[in-house]
Formats: structure tokens, sequence, C-alpha cells
């Protein structure tokens, strides 16, 4: 049960790392970001996971399987008894390593007037963020790596 409870709790502080609408880098501080204006033409909620690469993503089934196995083994199970243990551990760092990873998120499709350029932006957002509706003016905050969408305050 201890095993569990720490797989959860490490999937809980991974979970909360992911950028966000209102999370900056420490490396976007301090440094100048591009502002570009436009108007919301259509929004929709999306979910928003990891790119499947195993490997950067064979922490949590590597954890769940050494946590579970030790855990067994510790508690003198046989051998078999271990091995399932570790199993079982690699099949839930996988799917609680999964579900830290897969977050909410807006996609937007958004009408520069200056440029009559139309361009999506896809970006993760906090439980209870507002969905901008059409015809919202909004401001599009950065370049490159993320990049937010703000509703522009007049």
């Amino acid at each position: 049960m201890k095993t569990i409870a720490t797989m959860i709790f490490a999937a809980a502080l991974f979970a909360c790392t992911y950028q966000t609408t209102d999370t900056y880098l420490v490396s976007e501080t301090g440094k100048r970001l591009p502002v570009e204006y436009a108007v919301v033409v259509s929004s929709r909620e999306v979910t928003v996971t990891e790119d499947p690469d195993v490997s950067k993503n064979w922490y949590g089934p590597v954890a769940g399987a050494t946590l579970s196995g030790v855990a067994a083994q510790t508690g003198g199970a046989s051998d078999a008894i271990v091995l399932g243990a570790a199993v079982i551990g690699l099949g839930l760092g996988y799917l609680i390593e999964e579900a830290a990873e897969t977050r909410k998120g807006h996609e937007y499709v958004l009408h520069n007037e200056q440029t009559n350029e139309q361009f999506a932006i896809v970006v993760s957002v906090n439980d209870g963020a507002e969905l901008l509706a059409p015809g919202t003016p909004v401001r599009v905050i950065g370049e490159g790596g993320y990049q937010r969408v703000e509703r522009e305050m007049f």
C-alpha cells in the first residue's frame, strides 16, 4: 500500500510541472517576448498528452516495477510473487505516468487582422480555465517554445 501511495505522490508532483498560460519558466523571465494581437475564430477544449517517446517515458514503469518488487521481496515473498509484483508495478507505473502527462488544453484558431493570417495554437491550461469564445480579442505572447493566448483587455 505504501508503494502505491508513493507512486501516486510522485505522479502528482510530475503533473504540476508542465507549462500553462499562467506559468513561466525561469529562462523566460527578463526576456523580451514578442506580442501579436488577434481575434479568436474558433475554440474548443482538447486533451494534451506527452509525445510517445520511450526514451523519456520510462520513469514511471521502471519506478513502479522496482518499488513493487522490492516491497514484495522485503516482505519475504517468494520469487514468483516478487516477479508478479514487479510486473503489476510496471503496469501501474505506466498508467500513473500516463495520467500525470495528460492534461486539459484549449485549441484556438486565431486571425491576425493586420497580416490577414489565420493560425492555430494549442495551449495547456489549468482546471477551471475559461475557454475564449469566437470574436474575443486576444494577444499571443512568445515565439518558438511555449506561446500563451490571453484575453486582450482594453
